[in-house]
């Protein structure tokens, strides 16, 4: 095992040790997805799986200015009676769900990939950028082109899950745990069920920091081969 290896096995270790300790401290007992036999070093494997995946973004959250809210109502659309929010759907490939929010003077925009993530790679960017494009095209038909709508080149990101998804079956009982700040900068682990009925563990990131959806789109396309941006960027 070289060095890398040896620094994150230890940090998964210590990791399970603390997760425990603590759910002794406030709990008296352990949860029954640590408690089973040999599952501490079972989440390490699996953990330690997740970690070496490629990078991957879900729950993007972006915001951006708009005067559609207007337009809908005169269609017949009813805000919400307290925050005058008015829901639209838009149904794409790869599992996305785009959802948008539309209130008087901004559209907060919701994309949920959980099933199938945009990597983080120049692919990905290009798969993000189309996304966006075909969101934008999506919100100027609800008003024929009418409404005013930023470009994309104006639209924020506020909100996004970097994770990594491990490659390993996961067979065992659900589980969620805090990993606090643990392999650098990741937040949490889980046990990730899809569509398909396969579970694998996952572990994620939860970034709230703002940026121009162009720059992080260039940050994406400028990704070197060693992933060493998913934790810088």
């Amino acid at each position: 095992m070289n060095l890398h290896n040896l620094k994150r096995f230890f940090s998964c270790f210590f990791l399970i040790l603390k997760t425990i300790h603590n759910h002794l401290t406030y709990h008296k007992h352990l949860p029954e997805d640590l408690s089973s036999g040999g599952m501490g070093a079972d989440l390490i494997k699996h953990i330690l799986d997740a970690e070496k995946a490629t990078p991957a973004l879900h729950d993007i959250k972006i915001k951006l200015s708009s005067n559609l809210h207007s337009f809908l109502v005169e269609q017949g659309y009813v805000p919400h009676k307290d925050n005058k929010m008015i829901k639209l759907e838009m149904k794409n490939a790869y599992y996305t769900t785009v959802k948008f929010i539309v209130y008087p003077e901004t559209i907060l925009i919701d994309i949920g990939c959980s099933e199938e993530p945009v990597t983080y790679l120049p692919v990905g960017a290009t798969r993000l950028a189309s996304l966006l494009v075909e969101a934008h095209y999506f919100l100027c038909a609800q008003s024929s082109h009418k409404a005013k709508i930023d470009e994309i080149g104006k639209w924020e990101l506020i909100h996004h899950h970097k994770n990594k998804d491990g490659k390993i079956t996961y067979e065992g009982k659900g589980f969620h745990i805090i990993l606090e700040d643990a392999l650098g900068g990741v937040t949490r682990a889980y046990s990730k069920s899809f569509s398909d009925g396969s579970t694998f563990v996952r572990i994620e990131e939860i970034r709230r920091e703002k940026m121009p959806i162009t720059k992080f789109l260039e940050n994406m396309r400028n990704v070197n081969g060693d992933l060493t941006q998913f934790v810088s960027s």
